[in-house]
């Protein structure tokens, strides 16, 4: 079984820890106290990251034939800087495109409404289309190029 990346993006830091962009770092805080995990810094990915497992039933933390392992993962940069910290962790873990999903706010749905979508472009936040190994650079797009199905849930947050 391979693995899934899981990044929550928003801004670093207390000036911003109320602010909407941050409710992907809060559904991968709220997945990390379910699992009992706590996060740790990695300098060399500029991220916080936690390794945990979800079990068939949706537990997180679990264990068993049918867990999967979860790489969940907060960008320690800013939101137009994501991509860098989300390309070198797919490269480090060896994770392809199509198990990497993206958690941020979307400001085009309704309070409390959550859409999961394939592929994407819709105003982008998050630079990761230029795979890993490559120069480093990252051209802007949710979309792994060659694929089309790298789910990306958007959600609005608070105000």
């Amino acid at each position: 079984m391979s693995t899934w990346l899981l990044v929550g993006l928003g801004n670093p830091g207390p000036t911003y820890a109320s602010h909407r962009h941050n409710v992907g770092y809060r559904v991968v805080d709220e997945l990390a106290r379910r699992a009992g995990s706590g996060f740790s810094r990695s300098g060399q990915l500029r991220a916080e990251l936690v390794a945990t497992r979800l079990t068939a039933s949706g537990g997180m933390g679990g264990l068993g034939a049918g867990a999967e392992q979860i790489i969940l993962l907060k960008p320690r940069t800013f939101m137009n800087e994501s991509g860098q910290s989300v390309v070198k962790a797919l490269a480090y873990y060896k994770i392809p495109a199509e198990r990497l999903v993206v958690v941020h706010d979307e400001l085009d749905l309704d309070f409390g409404r959550i859409r999961l979508k394939f592929g994407g472009s819709d105003l982008s936040l998050i630079h990761i289309s230029t795979p890993p190994g490559t120069d480093g650079s990252c051209a802007t797009g949710t979309r792994w190029p060659g694929s089309s199905n790298t789910p990306t849930p958007r959600t609005r947050s608070w105000t």
